[in-house]
């Protein structure tokens, strides 16, 4: 298509009813003034309306395409298109009365076409509508114009989940409440008899102010529709994601809120570790997996998740749904109580010196020493009701670890300063080989920093030998660099 003329843009403008000719006088005016006639071009004009705020990038970009419908959706104003998917596509709109912006969800003219897709977009769409919930997203409306079917729903900036763990290791504590908070939007949609079937991360958005919303209950079943037949192990029947799909889920269509417990539970555990359960193999030999095999622990991917939240995880994902948390609601309890007995055990740390808690009574262990107890749980419980009356500095001792920080830096300089400090109280009394032995010890804290820097990065052999790949072509640039200059 030839390069459309400015008087050719502002006519497809007038003709989209984006915009009247009244609306367009001020900014063609200002245009005319300051441009000379054979420099003013489309791409120049549609450039001011955006600036003016009169058009979107997008609505420029589709007008300069030469198209002049699909602007409009009854009540609704196309803003942008925000996302493509296999059932649809995803568009901002603004409300013409209300003015507030919306997501407009619209099914594609071929699925339109099939009566399976829109009984399945119209099932969602109703499902979804009766619900209100703060950590559910909002269905204002469905409708249907000219042949397409849409929804209109609650607007959100922010990320979903999947994108939210993809390029850094999370907090702990966040990651527990966001699964909470999909815990307490699912045991909503639970008492409305709506199986959601497909929890994953995608699926969980996280918006500006750290809420996080249930989305896509594009597979969800209710009492009022009958299930889809299953085909154990036939991709083509299963309903869900096989990274997140319960097991009973693959045999049948018969499931209940303890489905969507296994696929949260598989949603904690790629948040934790910013990996699948099961990443190997097929469709077929990851559904198969969930069935029968073990995942890979928890405490070999990330070594600061507590026993405790283990413990959850474990239950959430048992192979078995009676062995599972048997609610949603029963889930978010056990995940509020963990937050709120993690941060009490965080208060009652804080002490004058750090030390670990055996099953013998208490390891000293300096702030500056690295130490790994091979074959001991991460958290141990005892009674402390037995050092009742004893010596002060057995008291003083017998304080949990502090918080680590998610920075190795930051964990290397409170080491430092906490050097600083104990030569500071010492004084003059520190003789030399006290000294070597502080030094030794901040050598060994900065190897230890290092190390479980590099640990966190979860590279595997084949990154290292990519790693190794490139720095040994950049050397050898270098080299040849060198040469040439010296030649």
């Amino acid at each position: 298509m030839a390069e459309l003329s400015a008087k050719q843009f502002l006519s497809l403008v007038c003709k989209s009813k984006l915009l009247t000719k009244e609306q367009l006088a001020p900014v063609v005016d200002k245009l005319n003034k300051n441009v000379a006639r054979n420099a003013l071009t489309a791409a120049l004009v549609g450039e001011n309306l955006i600036n003016e705020e009169l058009l979107t990038p997008w609505q420029v970009k589709q007008l300069q395409a030469g198209k002049t419908n699909g602007f409009f959706l009854r009540n609704h104003k196309i803003l942008d298109l925000l996302g493509q998917g296999g059932m649809g596509a995803v568009f901002l709109a603004l409300h013409r009365y209300t003015k507030r912006q919306e997501a407009i969800k619209v099914l594609t003219p071929a699925n339109a076409a099939n009566e399976g897709f829109v009984e399945r977009f119209l099932v969602e769409a109703r499902a979804t509508v009766a619900l209100n919930h703060p950590n559910i997203v909002k269905v204002y409306d469905i409708g249907e114009e000219k042949g397409l079917y849409y929804q209109a729903m609650e607007y959100l900036e922010g990320c979903d989940l999947q994108e939210y763990a993809r390029y850094s290791k999370r907090p702990i504590e966040k990651i527990v409440d966001y699964i909470r908070q999909a815990a307490l939007g699912l045991a909503h949609a639970h008492q409305h008899n709506l199986i959601h079937r497909d929890v994953k991360p995608a699926n969980l958005f996280l918006d500006e102010a750290g809420v996080v919303k249930v989305l896509d209950l594009g597979l969800a079943k209710c009492d009022s529709v009958m299930g889809v037949g299953v085909e154990p192990d036939d991709p083509k029947t299963i309903l869900g994601t096989p990274d997140y799909i319960a097991p009973e889920q693959t045999r049948t269509s018969v499931v209940d809120g303890r489905a969507d417990v296994y696929s949260l539970g598989c949603t904690l555990y790629f948040l934790l570790t910013r990996k699948v359960m099961f990443p190997e193999g097929t469709v077929i030999d990851r559904i198969r997996a969930h069935r029968s095999e073990e995942p890979k622990p928890i405490s070999e991917l990330r070594k600061d998740v507590p026993a405790s939240l283990v413990a959850i995880w474990q239950t959430m994902t048992a192979k078995d749904p009676e062995d599972r948390y048997q609610t949603m609601n029963e889930v978010a309890e056990v995940l509020e109580d963990w937050l709120a007995n993690h941060d009490n055990e965080q208060e009652g740390g804080a002490s004058s010196s750090d030390g670990l808690v055996t099953r013998s009574g208490i390891l000293d262990i300096n702030p500056l020493s690295s130490v790994e107890l091979h074959g001991l749980p991460s958290t141990i419980h005892f009674d402390r009701s037995q050092y009742d009356g004893s010596s002060g500095s057995l008291s003083a001792q017998s304080s949990a670890i502090k918080k680590k920080s998610r920075n190795w830096l930051a964990r290397f300089w409170k080491r430092k300063k906490r050097v600083s400090g104990a030569q500071g109280q010492s004084g003059s009394n520190l003789r030399g080989s006290t000294n070597k032995v502080l030094a030794g010890k901040r050598r060994s804290a900065r190897v230890a920093a290092w190390k479980e820097w590099l640990a966190g990065l979860n590279l595997t052999k084949k990154d290292w030998i990519v790693i190794g790949s490139c720095a040994a072509v950049l050397l050898l640039v270098l080299i040849l660099l060198l040469v040439f200059v010296v030649m």
